[in-house]
């Protein structure tokens, strides 16, 4: 008979053979800390007869839909290997088994037991190198020098030595190093060599050390000192060293808990990793999952995934020092993540944040279409969540206090470099909540605040920043060298630089172009600014994006204002300034009419503060700062008042208008000592200039008494060309400073709606309408704030200025400022015709025969006499101007340009009249209620009939 050969044999020959057909079982290996590791594979599939060891796993073909299952009351002191692959229908799963909720551990450290001598306890290591120390309270700090600060180098050699006096009394080879070689990194390496008090490390810096560079050394006996609880491993002798009251201590020595190596499809749920003397778990495979999983104190990397179609779902990964999350590959999932106390300054060990550039990164994501979402970052050293790869998703994430340890950084970040590359475009941001960001800038010599919300770094293009919450950081949202950024429905409040900022300098040398900004809110409290920073110090030749929308409210301790697009929203004093109880003024430049103002310009040769009568003062004179020749290069400009005194805890109310000849010019008003160091008193604020005028105030508590105060007006680049007037300082009395809350900020960080109560009182939101009953509807991950509405005692001298804008041109009229369609309308009602303005807001109106005609542009209404655009001109219809201007209904002591749709019927728009200038900026009169012509009404949008 021949041999059967059994793959030729049809389904049904194997029923008639009688063999039975049946998928093959997936194997379940189970391991406890009781287990044996002499029992067969077979009886390791019982949860009765484990396994003991975790290396038993590397001598077991793990098939697709195995599981390697830990009892829940294990601690292993070993690592865990998964040497197979899953498949897509069947991943391998590491997961606990057993009843209750505790989690299996894998540990990276071992107890040591120590001796002690004379200069505290000691114990031999085996089996690796120490990289972090734990006792019975916790991490325990490396010994460092110096135990807190920094120490300068005297002198540097580019990348490869430095010397400093305060390290020859020792001998630090071995030693780490740390270098803040950048204001961005924080960099370590060993000391190599040295001779006497020049250091040379092992490698290179990755940047070019700065002169007196700032540094500190750890992990070596010499840095021990008294009081001290601290340790120091030497590689030499394979001994730990420490101090303290405690005899035992866990030291970290195994790299990883949990290595995949390059297997893929496989699922980790469940396990406890801890006390990696590197990464907790690494992967390099594809379609890998962790979920559910508690990471505890890794020295490096929390999760360290290399590896396309990653999972990283609703894990707690606690105390890493490089990255709580890092993933390099496309189709990356990082969900419902809790990432604590990242690259922590007191926690940092012998390998701080790692040799290279940039690390302390919360969620560190570099590939294509990666979903970073809802996950919650608290205390980080560098960046909250940093990606780069396009069709990126971030969002509904809570991102809080970043940049701890270096600073330049933010709690959500991308860069690309050039424009010609990728990076992150298509990406959206969104729905996010970032906030109260630190910055960390002792260790660099050059600090500025830098701890951002939202940052947008270098030729980072074609990004959607939508509906995100950003409060409390340096700056809430920053563009920096970008092109195509959209930013809408933020909420930007009491970021303490700005609430946004565009930037282009020579790091990318290219034009920004094509950013949009619109319909966002930002909200400035009391010494902040509210406005768009641009600080544009290469030079431009397009425009670097649009503005259009936006809703910019100062919520200061007297007062708060909001506009929209530019128009006065609403405006609530707390308290009025002609008020008779009010203090001294001591600085008071109405009209710059004086004969003795006081004034000074600095730099002299280059700079000049004179009175103006031309046409740019609209209440006849002003004063102008500009400098005497044209440089392509400036120095900082400054205008300074009169000299007077100031005590301690005075409040003092400073109030000005202002205009420059190029919109975005930045004039920053600072109440300083006038001599020494001439250091801010406590009045320090930066506004942002337009080509009309614009009110503004500012007001603040003073920090130190001084005979020999002043106030500083001083700017840089744009224009440098603008004017002042109206300048008033006025001592506030305590007994006049309101005492309870004018604003109140809510946001939700939860997966549904709730509600939220500002407090007692009556509020409003940011455009000015009235918040209906005592609770507000916050969808998820949004944020409200709203603003106390109370009347004051009145707004006497405050004239909103409108932005259209009226000028001459031979063979008619020019409009610029038109947000939409226009209406030309005679004296009997009849529409001469409708403008429709360009792209950039102009549009022309030929020569009419008709008398009078009015201009309805949206809710602005400019009435026109023959000789030009006029209130009273001595050729108009004077007949008709008594009842345009009587008002039936004022407006009472809130001024409102804009009012919500609730009230129209009770408050109708004021009708503006502008007087005729060549080149004029129309003022809007805030006194009229119901403008009346000929008995008929004027509403929204109404025009004269």
């Amino acid at each position: 008979m021949s041999p059967i050969h059994l793959r030729s044999i049809p389904l049904l020959a194997w029923l008639a053979l009688g063999f039975a057909i049946e998928p093959a079982r997936a194997a379940s290996i189970h391991f406890a800390p009781d287990g044996d590791d002499a029992r067969t594979l077979a009886q390791a599939q019982d949860p009765a007869t484990p396994w003991k060891s975790l290396a038993k796993v590397g001598g077991v073909a793990l098939a697709p839909g195995d599981s390697v299952l830990l009892r829940r009351d294990g601690i292993w002191r070993e690592t865990l290997r998964i040497p197979r692959s899953g498949n897509e229908t069947s991943r391998i799963v590491v997961a606990p088994y057993g009843s209750g909720n505790q989690m299996p551990r894998i540990t990276g450290s071992d107890e040591l037991a120590g001796v002690f001598g004379a200069d505290g306890w000691s114990a031999k290591v085996a089996g690796g190198v120490v990289a972090r120390v734990f006792d019975g309270r916790g991490v325990l700090a490396v010994a460092r020098f110096p135990q807190t600060g920094w120490l300068v180098a005297g002198s540097v050699e580019a990348d490869t030595a430095l010397s400093a006096a305060s390290v020859a009394s020792a001998d630090w080879r071995g030693a780490s190093i740390h270098l803040r070689s950048a204001m961005w990194t924080l960099e370590t390496h060993k000391v190599a060599r040295q001779v006497a008090g020049r250091l040379v490390p092992d490698t290179k810096a990755v940047y070019a050390y700065p002169d007196s560079v700032r540094f500190f050394l750890s992990n070596h006996p010499s840095a021990f000192r008294a009081g001290q609880d601290a340790w120091a491993f030497t590689a030499s002798d394979s001994t730990l060293r420490w101090t303290g009251s405690a005899s035992k201590v866990e030291a970290s020595i195994r790299y990883y808990n949990l290595d995949l190596g390059g297997s893929s499809w496989v699922k980790v749920t469940g396990i406890q990793l801890e006390h990696a003397a590197f990464s907790a778990f690494h992967a390099s495979g594809a379609n890998v999952v962790i979920e559910g999983c508690r990471i505890l104190h890794p020295d490096q990397n929390g999760v360290d995934m290399i590896g396309a179609a990653g999972q990283i779902l609703s894990n707690t990964i606690v105390g890493a020092n490089r990255y709580g999350v890092s993933a390099y590959g496309k189709n990356y999932r990082i969900e419902g993540n809790e990432v604590r106390l990242t690259a922590q300054g007191r926690w940092l060990g012998p390998a701080a944040m790692g040799n290279g550039c940039c690390a302390g990164r919360a969620i560190n994501v570099g590939g294509d279409s990666a979903v970073i979402r809802r996950n919650v970052v608290d205390s980080t050293g560098y960046i909250g969540i940093g990606f780069l790869g396009i069709d990126t998703r971030v969002e509904e994430n809570v991102v809080s206090r970043s940049c701890m340890t270096t600073d330049d950084c933010a709690g959500i970040y991308t860069w690309t470099g050039t424009f010609d590359k990728p990076g992150s475009a298509g990406s959206v941001i969104r729905r996010n909540i970032v906030r109260d960001a630190v910055g960390e800038r002792t260790g660099w010599a050059r600090a500025w605040e830098a701890s951002q919300g939202i940052y947008l770094d270098d030729a980072s293009h074609d990004i959607r920043v939508d509906s995100n919450v950003s409060v409390g950081n340096s700056i809430g949202l920053f563009l920096h060298n970008n092109r195509n950024i959209s930013a809408r429905g933020n909420l930007l409040v009491g970021n303490r630089s700005g609430q946004a900022r565009l930037a282009h300098d020579k790091i990318v040398m290219a034009d920004m172009y094509g950013n949009l900004l619109e319909d966002n809110v930002l909200v400035g409290l009391p010494g902040q600014n509210a406005q768009v920073g641009w600080d544009l110090s290469n030079p431009q030749t397009v425009s670097p994006g649009q503005w259009d929308r936006n809703t910019v409210c100062a919520a200061q301790a007297l007062w708060t204002t909001c506009d929209t697009s530019g128009k006065l929203v609403r405006r609530i004093r707390r308290l009025d300034p002609a008020d008779p109880r009010m203090g001294r003024e001591a600085l008071r430049n109405k009209g710059f009419d004086s004969t003795a103002l006081g004034w000074t310009a600095w730099p002299g040769p280059f700079a000049k503060v004179q009175r103006d009568s031309s046409s740019q003062c609209d209440a006849g004179r002003c004063m102008r700062m500009a400098y005497l020749q044209d440089t392509t290069t400036r120095s900082p400009l400054c205008g300074s008042s009169a000299e007077f005194s100031v005590e301690a805890g005075q409040w003092w109310w400073l109030r000005f208008r202002a205009k420059a000849k190029q919109p975005g010019q930045a004039v920053q008003a600072v109440l300083r000592r006038g001599y020494g160091n001439y250091a801010s008193l406590g009045l320090d604020a930066k506004v942002r200039l337009d080509t009309f005028w614009r009110e503004f105030e500012m007001a603040a508590r003073i920090k130190e008494a001084d005979t020999r105060a002043r106030v500083d007006f001083h700017n840089s680049a744009t224009d440098s060309v603008w004017w002042l007037d109206d300048a008033s300082l006025r001592r506030v009395p305590d007994s006049l400073v309101p005492t309870d809350v004018g604003m109140a900020l809510g946001f939700n960080e939860g997966p549904a709606s709730i509600g939220w109560a500002p407090g007692p009182g009556s509020w409003i939101d940011a455009q000015g309408g009235g918040l209906a009953g005592s609770v507000v509807p916050i969808p998820a991950f949004y944020g409200a704030v709203a603003f106390r509405e109370e009347a004051g005692t009145g707004l006497r001298g405050a004239k909103p200025k409108s932005d259209l804008r009226i000028r001459r041109v031979a063979d008619g009229w020019v409009f610029d400022g038109l947000a939409g369609p226009a209406r030309i309308v005679d004296a009997r009602g009849r529409i001469l015709t409708t403008l429709r303005p360009q792209p950039d807001g102009t549009a022309r109106w030929m020569n009419s025969g008709s008398a009078m005609v009015w201009l309805a542009a949206g809710r602005q209404v400019v009435c026109r006499a023959p000789g030009g655009w006029a209130a009273d001109s001595p050729a108009a219809p004077s007949r008709l101007l008594p009842s345009l201007l009587r008002s039936r209904s004022g407006v009472g002591d809130q001024e409102r340009s804009g009012q919500d749709e609730g009230r129209a019927s009770q408050q109708r728009k004021r009708v503006g009249l502008f007087p005729f200038g060549e080149d004029h900026q129309p003022q809007e009169h805030g006194d009229q209620g119901i403008g009346v012509v000929d008995g008929i009404e004027l509403g929204d949008g109404d025009v004269p009939a």
